[in-house]
């Protein structure tokens, strides 16, 4: 009988000098690598150690966490059985026992006992917009699907995953700690393969197991693997854009997936203290390329709209599922067609003089539509399918609209700074200048903007089209330093 609690340690030790060559993940990272390290302790070292005390909850006392676990758990349950059918009728049942439910109390965190129903969430995400990859995964006859995610710590969506669909491989990407912790959990009864080594990863036939553990520092590795599906939830957000930038390149040009699905942090005002760090991480939902069907589009998923979880811990994010599909020819006529569309809404000119317009926004942020079908989605996928400086430069003020009753940037503008910055140097138009000096002056400002717009910006207002070829746009675009770009370091 295998002995995990020593493969892991073993397997460990090969695969930890990985973490030296790499850059920290980061800020978020750094602060939770300890907490990570003493989940790995748990899993290969004797004896268990104390959960870990949240103090926002120590505060709250073991009877008003367990109302509020159990309230959550009400209303996860009413929405997924409104979405896929009832959730306990599934093999994995994911209603917490009272074991789990007391484990939640003692740690003083309900994501917890409540993750369960995000990973649930997470295999009708795959059944509503993978069809055809589902009926492959429970079809053991059927050629064996693929499917890997980046960033997996406790593998709970993969158990799931793999409890309904026997034809199914599955491959965990993540740093070396998460890796082992997953892999301690769920390589007992399985084919699995934990990978050390580049040349190990070249030579592994991914269909050969039912899981493959890929450090994140050996990704590069699956290109060209016969991988269908690319998912991740929560973890982009969680990269510098270094990682970011380099895992778009891996999904878009190196694997190639026919599906690709994420949630990621999307839309989050950005505060003076982490105003530079930020800006080295903001590029989770903008680097989507143009060679994909969107099938799926939404700000506020429902899986994340639990009234009974601390917002204050929940960041919002943009979820997307996507599916391959060839350029669709056009994509530039489109998009300037529809910057002189936009350009003649009335958020213009709420911008150019918000003293005006108190009684919308004195109180709170603008309302703005985050449907699929509104303007806010329809900049995200002109600006994916025909990136340039013209939408980006509306979009900047698009999200200066939306972010003007808060009183702070959203993080993405800092990103679409940089490139136009990027742009307006490689390729100087007659607006170059203009936007050089109101970028350089809201950076000034840092986090608590005054919002003030391009003088140029007006009713009826359409940038010059870009003057690079796309190819190169989305070449500077994977390349981009926002923070040194920026000046902020």
């Amino acid at each position: 009988m295998t002995d995990v609690k020593a493969e892991i340690r073993t397997y460990y030790e090969r695969i930890a000098p990985l973490s030296g060559a790499a850059p920290p993940l980061s800020h978020i990272w750094r602060a939770n690598m300890n907490w990570l390290r003493g989940q790995l302790a748990d899993r290969t070292e004797e004896g268990p150690r104390p959960p870990m005390r949240h103090p926002e909850a120590v505060a709250r006392g073991a009877e008003l966490q367990r109302r509020i676990i159990e309230a959550s758990m009400a209303w996860y349950e009413a929405l997924l059985a409104r979405l896929g059918g009832d959730p306990l009728a599934q093999p994995f049942a994911v209603r917490p026992d009272a074991a789990r439910l007391a484990r939640a109390i003692a740690s003083d965190y309900p994501t917890i006992a409540l993750g369960g129903y995000e990973h649930y969430y997470g295999v009708l995400l795959f059944e509503r917009f993978c069809a055809e990859l589902a009926r492959r995964a429970a079809d053991s006859a059927a050629p064996r699907a693929v499917v890997a995610e980046i960033g997996t710590i406790f593998g709970g969506l993969a158990r799931m995953m793999q409890a309904k669909y026997p034809n199914l491989t599955y491959v965990f990407i993540d740093i070396p700690e998460a890796l082992c912790v997953t892999a301690h959990d769920l390589m007992p009864g399985r084919r699995t393969k934990l990978v050390a080594d580049a040349a190990e990863l070249a030579e592994t036939d991914l269909r050969a197991y039912e899981a493959v553990f890929v450090p994140s520092m050996l990704a590069g590795g699956l290109a060209g693997k016969p991988i269908d599906l690319v998912w991740t939830f929560h973890s982009l957000g969680e990269f510098t854009n270094p990682y970011i930038q380099f895992y778009y390149s891996l999904i878009e040009g190196g694997i190639a997936p026919r599906w690709f699905i994420h949630r990621s942090r999307f839309l989050n005002a950005v505060d003076d203290h982490n105003f530079a760090a930020r800006a080295n991480e903001n590029m989770a939902g903008v680097l989507t390329g143009g060679g994909w069907s969107v099938k799926h589009w939404t700000l506020e998923p429902e899986i994340d709209a639990c009234p009974y979880i601390s917002p204050g811990r929940h960041p919002r994010y943009l979820e997307v599922a996507l599916e391959r599909a060839a350029t669709a020819p056009g994509a530039e006529a489109e998009k300037r067609a529809f910057l002189a569309q936009v350009s003649l809404e009335g958020w213009i000119d709420v911008l150019r003089a918000p003293q005006s317009a108190t009684m919308t926004w004195g109180l709170r942020p603008l309302r703005f539509d985050t449907e699929r079908s509104g303007a806010f989605a329809r900049f995200w996928d002109h600006a994916r399918r025909a990136p340039g400086r013209d939408v980006f430069l509306m979009f900047a003020h698009y999200l200066d609209y939306c972010a003007l009753g808060s009183g702070k940037l959203y993080e993405e503008w800092l990103f679409y700074a940089a490139a136009l910055l990027r742009l307006h140097s490689e390729a100087p138009d007659e607006s170059s200048e203009a936007v050089r000096d109101w970028i350089g002056a809201r950076v000034v400002e840092r986090a608590r903007s005054t919002f003030k717009p391009l003088p140029l910006l007006a009713l009826g207002f359409v940038p010059p089209p870009e003057a690079l070829p796309e190819a190169r746009v989305r070449a500077i675009l994977r390349e981009l330093d926002v923070p040194r770009t920026l000046g902020l370091g």
